[in-house]
């Protein structure tokens, strides 16, 4: 059983999400919708195989992307991966708008499947805005303002990729948690999916 459906298994028998389902919605008589698609785009090939650590490197410049700063549990869930980026990976992602306040679980339920992306997808899009230009992914250099995406570690447990622009460092900063943290993601946040 993947690390995924485990969770799963649990929100449905009344365990991680039970006692905090009722504040993932928009009130009565204000329902807005989860999930908004705003764009897909295809990723160009790149590198295989896509190796985590070549490519983000905080304080530096690589690919014309400028990351920052990367967080401790980024560093450690993801820097040793290498992902082989073969003809099955699918070259397509969608970016997503969050209409309201969710945690993880209740946003990877929504996705389903569509959920799982890998860090290749990630680059793809980190590319096509390096040094933080108007784009995809949402930035206003204010903290509320993140990006998101649904990455599993080599042994498949699932993580949540937190991405955003800091105007004052000029840079994109990265980090992840467990899915299950129990932080909600506030509405406006871009979420990426395939």
């Amino acid at each position: 059983m993947t690390a995924f459906k485990q969770i799963f298994l649990e929100v449905k028998q009344g365990g991680i999400m039970s006692k905090r389902r009722r504040h993932t919605h928009a009130p009565a008589g204000n329902e807005a919708k989860l999930l908004t698609v705003i764009t897909i785009v295809t990723i160009d090939d790149g590198d295989t195989p896509f190796v985590a650590r070549e490519k983000f490197r905080g304080g530096e410049e690589v690919d014309g992307v400028k990351v920052s700063w990367i967080g401790r549990g980024f560093r450690e869930d993801f820097l040793d991966m290498e992902e082989n980026i073969t003809q099955k990976v699918p070259k397509t992602v969608r970016v997503h708008k969050l209409g309201v306040n969710a945690l993880d679980l209740t946003i990877c339920t929504e996705l389903g499947d569509a959920r799982r992306t890998m860090l290749f997808h990630l680059w793809g899009l980190l590319k096509k805005q390096g040094m933080g230009q108007e784009g995809l992914l949402f930035g206003d250099g204010c903290c509320y303002t993140t990006n998101i995406a649904y990455v599993c570690k080599k042994n498949g447990s699932p993580r949540t990729v937190h991405i955003r622009w800091d105007f004052e460092d000029d840079g994109w900063l990265i980090d992840s948690c467990h899915i299950s943290d129990p932080h909600r993601q506030i509405a406006g946040t871009g979420v990426i999916s395939l």
